[in-house]
């Protein structure tokens, strides 16, 4: 993955946390219990929500530094049940350039 994909997946993540957390206000969603004890709460997004930010101004001279944190943070939504499989997979889809 080049640099630009990477911040592209990271907001795609960061985008799927905020739709996430407004329809779990809006219909309740009940959260898949995580790896942990204990249900998905706000607080294990806005850990995920600090690191992808973090991780989003590195500059690209940190590539594999950003890879390694944009593979854990999908490892986490997926842990979760914020994102899918396909989700993910279609964040890490290559530009129809490359």
């Amino acid at each position: 993955m080049i640099n630009e994909k990477v911040d592209e997946a990271l907001v795609a993540c960061d985008d799927a946390i905020t739709f996430y957390e407004v329809n779990y206000a809006i219909v309740k969603i009940r959260p898949r219990k995580c790896v942990r004890e204990g249900s998905l709460s706000y607080m294990h997004l806005a850990h995920v929500r600090w690191l992808i930010r973090e991780t989003h101004v590195l500059p690209a001279s940190q590539l594999e530094v950003k890879r390694q944190r944009l593979w854990f943070v999908q490892g986490v939504l997926w842990a979760c049940g914020v994102c899918s499989l396909s989700d993910l997979r279609k964040m890490n889809e290559p530009s129809k350039e490359e």
